[in-house]
């Protein structure tokens, strides 16, 4: 019941035991992360953001399900080609509420990294969008995502049929903690990160400080002494400082996330 399928996908509804995949999969990998809006450096947080997304399913909200036949799903394999059977590969799905006798909210994904760059999530997410439309009442969908670090979600909504509806600040959506949380998983990121990948992560950190400084979470002087402290390699630091700056500035100039947006 419930169950949605693509040629090659079977999306399920989620459920409460799915949350140790969701922070396997999801909330333990920086680089899935990184794409989202949350903190991923404490484990203890990870696993709370996983009981949290899973139970958005039949199980943690059936009345909704019931009235609204619609949720967030895990996409498992139906073709073996892609994984193993039934194995947790990642989720797709909507937040909705009624709003003038309408059903409408965002569209929302995460993908494991192991399967990234194989359209799953384009094929995943188009079945989402068009069971949206086929559910009575159906009004919009938004969704937004880091409109320079990633552009592949900007892709997906694209090829869906979303356009642009403007820039969505940070703040905008959620509090102070949150954002400083972000912050605090970016520079956990680097600091934590391989030698031969900190100059490109060193690059990706600086750029979302640079949206958080923009909305006042940061400054550039604890910017550039925090950046340095993580990459924790004076020389590193110094031949990377003139990329750390530019990156910042370019933070600063397109702060938020791109705001996507369809109308049913």
């Amino acid at each position: 019941m419930f169950e949605l399928t693509t040629d090659r996908l079977i999306l399920r509804p989620i459920r409460h035991e799915d949350a140790k995949d969701v922070e396997r999969v999801i909330f333990d990998d920086p680089e899935v992360v990184k794409g989202l809006a949350h903190d991923g450096s404490d484990p203890k947080v990870r696993r709370t953001h996983s009981a949290n997304w899973s139970s958005f399913g039949p199980d943690g909200n059936k009345d909704f399900w019931e009235e609204c036949k619609i949720g967030l799903y895990v996409i498992t394999d139906r073709s073996g080609n892609l994984a193993p059977a039934s194995e947790f590969m990642g989720v797709t799905g909507v937040y909705l509420e009624k709003e003038s006798d309408k059903w409408t909210g965002e569209l929302f994904y995460a993908l494991g990294s192991a399967y990234h760059g194989k359209g799953i999530m384009s094929e995943a997410c188009d079945s989402v969008v068009s069971h949206f439309k086929s559910i009575p009442d159906a009004g919009s969908l938004y969704a937004v995502y880091w409109q320079i670090l990633n552009p592949a979600s900007g892709n997906i909504l694209n090829k869906l049929g979303f356009d642009r509806d403007g820039t969505h600040l940070l703040l905008d959506e959620y509090d102070e903690e949150t954002a400083n949380g972000i912050r605090n998983f970016e520079l956990w990121r680097l600091s934590n990160s391989s030698k031969d990948k900190k100059a490109v992560i060193t690059e990706e950190v600086a750029t979302k400080l640079g949206h958080l400084e923009f909305e006042g979470i940061s400054s550039k002087p604890e910017n550039l002494s925090d950046i340095r402290n993580s990459i924790a390699d004076e020389k590193l630091a110094k031949e990377l400082l003139e990329k750390v700056e530019s990156a910042l500035e370019i933070g600063r100039n397109t702060p938020g996330f791109a705001m996507m947006r369809l109308h049913v």
